[in-house]
């Protein structure tokens, strides 16, 4: 059924979720039938339909909604790995009801990382680049709309995340898709592979890429178990920190897939697009603290993740960085 036939409590409850929409940049989601669809960068990508009181399926005077499956979906409680909408590709799907906190809860979630975790697919090159830190860009420049980094202006932030899908190449895009799914199946072991710990290290950083491989596997899963599981942002940093070639931006950008709630990434465009001074060492603990509360304080305000925020601070200072050349 369409929102106008659903009673008051669905009826706020699918407004809310679509206001929600709206401030992520997707529009008013648009009707076909007995569903609704909204947009994301372009792709037909989320789709919510209104679950009476005769339902079977589906929980009575409830939301479904819908979107094509990823690894990140795992994480939020209630989401089901089914076969809706995509075809061939497994979708992902949760219900709220009106009166659940929990449940809608969930749903805000699952809409944030709808939103944060769909692009455009784009055509491979006929030769792939090597994947690299500078994450060349491959696109035309996008102008800001600011001279400053919209703090307070969270649809700007998740336009600029999206944003970041056009500047970096089509390679760099499947490897962050791949960490998705294959940092899920780590943290549940709670420690990384070697193949893994070497592809994320170089992603942040390649220069070091024989240091990174001279770590025997032993040595990997100890140093990555201890991290998974430490009380605090220094002792995460520094078990990763005892191995070859890991520094401590490099070290953040681990714990930033390996515990993708609590981690940021030090990172000079992150350090510049939040305004900061930047510290005589990139090594300094306390410089690393300064920025990861400013970055979980902006994820908060948003109430959106951490991997959003990076991709918008450092879309916002490519862009910057463009405009100045």
């Amino acid at each position: 059924m369409l929102i106008d036939d659903a009673n008051a409590d669905l009826r706020a409850l699918g407004e809310s979720l679509f206001t929600l929409v709206s401030q992520l940049g997707g529009g008013q989601p648009t009707s076909s039938a007995d569903w609704y669809r909204t947009e994301i960068a372009g792709a037909p990508a989320l789709y919510f339909r209104f679950i009476g009181n005769r339902a079977r399926t589906y929980p009575k005077n409830s939301i479904h909604l819908s979107t094509q499956w990823r690894a990140g979906f795992a994480s939020i409680d209630g989401v089901e790995k089914k076969n809706n909408w995509y075809g061939s590709q497994p979708s992902a799907d949760v219900c709220a009801r009106p009166g659940y906190p929990n449940e809608i809860e969930n749903a805000r979630k699952f809409i944030r990382r709808a939103f944060g975790s769909t692009i455009v697919p784009k055509p491979m090159p006929a030769h792939e680049p090597s994947i690299s830190s500078a994450r060349v860009a491959t696109t035309s420049a996008i102008p800001l709309e600011s001279s400053a980094f919209p703090f307070r202006d969270c649809g700007e932030i998740i336009r600029l995340s999206t944003v970041y899908w056009e500047l970096i190449n089509p390679t760099e895009a499947t490897e962050e898709r791949r960490f998705e799914q294959d940092f899920a199946e780590a943290r549940k072991q709670g420690f990384l592979s070697k193949d893994l710990f070497v592809r994320v290290a170089r992603w942040k950083s390649v220069r070091n890429t024989s240091h990174y491989q001279s770590n025997s596997i032993e040595s990997i899963r100890a140093a990555t178990a201890k991290a998974f599981t430490a009380a605090n942002d220094a002792s995460a940093l520094a078990a990763l920190m005892q191995l070859q070639g890991v520094a401590l931006r490099t070290a953040s950008a681990i714990l930033h897939w390996m515990r993708p709630d609590q981690f940021p990434i030090l990172d000079v465009r992150v350090v510049a697009a939040l305004g900061l001074t930047e510290s005589v060492s990139y090594e300094d603990f306390e410089f690393y603290s300064l920025v990861a509360s400013e970055v979980r304080g902006l994820a908060r305000e948003c109430d959106i993740d951490l991997r959003i925020i990076d991709r918008a601070l450092w879309t916002w200072d490519k862009l910057r960085s463009r405009m100045e050349v």
